[in-house]
């Protein structure tokens, strides 16, 4: 298929809206792929950021003193473990790192941005749908993705570390007929609870031994244990 392949998503998503039976419930999994490297923004939004450049994290020239061996040995380093695909371009071979990392970070955070502005753009389309068909108060909206990203954190790209910066994931939903506008749940939220708040918001019963059924006592904290 021709296209950037965001738009093409959206068309496909927005495709079957329309040829739904709109006498039945209906889920739709609108998923993308576009922030993923190598990072290529459309024309529309190629000549953002141009003539700016973009904060860099405190933590961009991290030298990995006093942390883990595996993370000075994480092959995700801008600059340094980016070719010339994610660069657009040549790389200078004649920076030190340092250097090298705060040049790569200003043309692949712009890139990552201008993506994702595609994306914005792009779900506004999905719920300007919903509200041309009247769906917009009896459909759950809910917003999120896989882990986060570092976005120049400690001199990262991708993820692969629990970091703060990588663990936290973005969870918003819109269900007027049941969510307040501006409210915050400030619980731990784990993606393995997705499935009783979906089954709960649809009007069923939720198994009193799944995950995410609410208990008394919410969890105040996560453990991680590595084996092998």
């Amino acid at each position: 298929m021709q296209g950037y392949v965001t738009d093409i998503i959206t068309d496909m998503c927005l495709d079957w809206l329309e040829e739904r039976d709109p006498e039945k419930p209906f889920c739709l999994l609108y998923q993308h792929k576009a922030p993923h490297r190598p990072w290529y923004p459309d024309e529309k939004h190629a000549s953002m950021f141009l003539n700016e450049d973009v904060p860099e994290p405190d933590t961009l020239l991290d030298d990995y003193a006093n942390r883990a061996k595996a993370a000075e040995a994480a092959a995700m380093r801008v600059g340094v473990h980016m070719d010339e695909t994610d660069m657009k371009c040549e790389i200078p071979d004649d920076m030190s790192e340092g250097d090298l990392r705060r040049w790569a970070y200003q043309r692949y955070i712009k890139d990552y941005l201008r993506v994702v502005q595609s994306l914005d753009d792009n779900m506004k389309r999905v719920l300007d749908t919903l509200h041309e068909h009247g769906l917009e108060e009896n459909t759950l909206v809910v917003y999120t993705s896989d882990q986060g990203f570092f976005l120049g954190d400690h001199g990262w790209y991708d993820k692969r570390f629990m970091y703060e910066e990588s663990l936290k994931m973005p969870l918003i939903m819109r269900y007027p007929k049941e969510i307040a506008p501006g409210s915050v749940n400030d619980d731990i939220v784990l993606n393995i609870d997705f499935p009783a708040l979906f089954l709960d918001l649809a009007g069923f019963t939720v198994p009193a031994e799944m995950q995410g059924s609410t208990p008394p006592d919410w969890r105040q904290g996560i453990c991680t244990i590595a084996t092998g």
